[in-house]
């Protein structure tokens, strides 16, 4: 309910300078008998401790613009720090957990989802985010955002977005997408997801990239990273193993053609091929039609039609 009462303007001080003397813990527990004149030192000392906490309590709390809202104080310097108001929690100061101490949720977690109430209901979010919606021509706020920490020594840099799941670990979907039966989770009938991304419509242009990566740059005569790497899972009993990159092109529209399964193309200054097979001293064991390799001893490029190996030059 709304609260009630308003913050009085007066402290009851009192005693800040006259003597106070603490009682004994027995008089404590006893109080004052009938007809006990109140020694005027335990007086003060009584009603200077309730002034001391009240002046306590003002450095630290305060109303807002009305009574319905709260203000928790920096101590150290009187700022107004957390302001909470019906549902809300807000604050001019940038929030910041301990993990090391887990000031939010438990274990090592700074922020923990809480399951639903219902016995049926989904586990929380550990962390769920809603971006603002943009105001006179500008972009819309980010659900997540996050930028990595830098390291320190011979380590990496922290990741922007850092995501581990049963199922996956981290997900992008467009607003409106679903899952096609049998996908959901990447659970029924599928392997674990990695990342899962899907490209945004186009507006007047072409759709976005589902995933994209660049490469960093080499540090002193080092190479550029990949744009994108994958390796494949291991196969399970007389399952194969799967590919490290895989791509299905998408159905054209109208007279136009499908897409690629893969597109490449070789850097800006065309100094190499789109397109690179590892050398390998002999062919694969084994083998299937449309499979291709590069043979380092006769330096040719062979494909598999269906029956056997076939050098294409």
């Amino acid at each position: 309910m709304a609260a009630t009462y308003s913050k009085p303007t007066v402290i009851p001080r009192w005693a800040d300078t006259g003597t106070r003397t603490e009682p004994s813990s027995g008089k404590k527990d006893a109080g004052w008998t009938f007809e006990e004149a109140p020694p005027y030192n335990y007086e003060n000392w009584l009603q200077g401790i309730t002034g001391d906490w009240i002046k306590w309590i003002n450095e630290r709390f305060a109303d807002g613009a009305s009574k319905d809202e709260l203000f928790i104080k920096n101590p150290g310097n009187a700022d107004d720090a957390i302001k909470i108001k019906a549902a809300i929690i807000e604050s001019p100061y940038p929030w910041e957990v301990d993990l090391a101490t887990a000031a939010f949720g438990a274990s090592t977690a700074a922020f923990k989802g809480i399951a639903d109430s219902a016995s049926t209901g989904n586990a929380g979010h550990g962390l769920h985010g809603v971006g603002a919606d943009a105001v006179s021509n500008g972009d819309g706020g980010a659900g997540v955002y996050g930028e990595g920490g830098d390291k320190n020594g011979a380590f990496e840099d922290g990741p922007g977005v850092y995501g581990v799941g049963p199922a996956i670990g981290v997900l992008g979907l467009e607003e409106g997408f679903s899952f096609p039966t049998g996908l959901a989770g990447g659970v029924v009938g599928y392997g674990t997801i990695g990342v899962n991304g899907l490209g945004g419509d186009g507006t007047a242009g072409p759709g976005f990239q589902g995933v994209t990566g660049t490469g960093g740059d080499g540090d002193t005569n080092q190479n550029g990273g990949y744009g994108v790497y994958g390796n494949g899972g291991a196969g399970n009993g007389t399952g194969n193993g799967g590919p490290g990159v895989y791509g299905v092109g998408g159905p054209g529209g109208g007279s136009g053609l499908e897409g690629y399964g893969v597109h490449a193309r070789g850097g800006s200054t065309n100094s190499r091929a789109a397109i690179y097979c590892e050398p390998r001293n002999g062919a694969p064991s084994g083998g299937s039609a449309g499979e291709i390799y590069y043979d380092s001893a006769s330096n040719k490029l062979y494909c598999h039609n269906g029956a056997g190996w076939q050098a294409l030059f």
